[in-house]
């Protein structure tokens, strides 16, 4: 017996077969308590994160391509320039990395006060530009690094001295204890 036979064209055979196979994954089936329960749940979890996964790639895939190189030409060609209150051009255009140079640099520089902050920053009415911002943090990666050496080297010592003490002071009793005789003297 062949296909011709039953009426069907292979084509009718395989999407009967897909439909059936997909009904049997993804379809409904009843538990002995009455209950019943998707029997595909797990399955159509997998093909939904399978699914979600082949998108994701194809959005990069496409991003990469398509959008990000142009982004990397955009960055690389930008071209900032000072203009006056009005709009007016002034000064000599600069490179985006010129120009985050140029504000590193000048961040950097920058005059700060005993805590860090720039005039700008110091809310109190006097303010004293006693450093750089740059050395200000390098004095206080400093003065952090030396404190810690110095607690830990006090603490170190701390230990030597209080065991040495301990050893001592045990030492002078024991010589203490070998010199002290007890005698008992009965009053007659």
């Amino acid at each position: 017996m062949d296909l011709k036979e039953l009426g069907i064209t292979k084509i009718e055979l395989q999407d009967r077969l897909v439909d059936k196979v997909t009904d049997c994954l993804l379809g409904e089936a009843d538990r002995d308590d009455g209950y019943s329960f998707l029997v595909g749940e797990d399955f159509q979890a997998k093909l939904d994160e399978k699914i979600k996964g082949r998108i994701d790639k194809a959005i990069d895939d496409m991003a990469e391509k398509h959008v990000l190189g142009k982004v990397d030409e955009l960055i690389k060609g930008w071209v900032l320039r000072k203009t006056t209150g009005w709009g007016e051009a002034k000064g000599e255009p600069v490179s985006l990395t010129e120009y985050l140079v140029q504000r590193a640099s000048s961040w950097m520089s920058e005059q700060v006060d005993y805590n860090g902050k720039s005039k700008s920053e110091n809310s109190y009415g006097s303010w004293n530009g006693s450093n750089s911002r740059l050395g200000y943090a390098v004095d206080e990666y400093l003065g952090h690094y030396v404190k810690n050496a110095m607690e830990t080297t006090l603490q170190n010592a701390n230990h030597i001295i209080a065991d040495s003490l301990k050893e001592g002071v045990a030492a002078r009793l024991d010589e203490i204890r070998t010199q002290i005789q007890v005698s008992v003297k009965t009053g007659s």
